[in-house]
């Protein structure tokens, strides 16, 4: 939601289908069955992995794309995404009201 060529790591977008966790599940993740989105707070800190639903075939490193704010797209693994990605994301501050989380997070929607 707030990707910028300012700054050229910030998340543009990415695969959808991540979930909580260090363990992929059978499920969907964050990204709902019926299609119609998610708006879904990280810190840089979360706990997360790409679902065994689309990204990681049955692997449990996984893996997704995630396509940054200077116009490159970069294949991660879950843990790479923990660790290289999300510590270093830019957090952000325009959320819907009444929706504000207490520390800077990233904000994601999930189609």
């Amino acid at each position: 939601m707030n990707a910028n060529d300012i700054f050229p790591q910030s998340f543009l977008g990415g695969d959808r289908n991540l979930g909580p966790g260090t363990v992929p599940h059978s499920d969907y993740g964050y990204s709902p069955i019926n299609g119609k989105g998610n708006d879904v707070m990280l810190s840089t800190n979360s706990l997360v992995c790409w679902s065994l639903k689309m990204h990681s075939a049955g692997n449990t490193a996984g893996a997704g794309n995630i396509p940054l704010g200077d116009g490159s797209a970069q294949q991660t693994t879950s843990a790479s995404l923990r660790t290289n990605w999300l510590l270093h994301a830019e957090p952000t501050a325009d959320w819907p009201a009444g929706h504000i989380p207490s520390t800077p997070s990233i904000r994601l929607v999930f189609p």
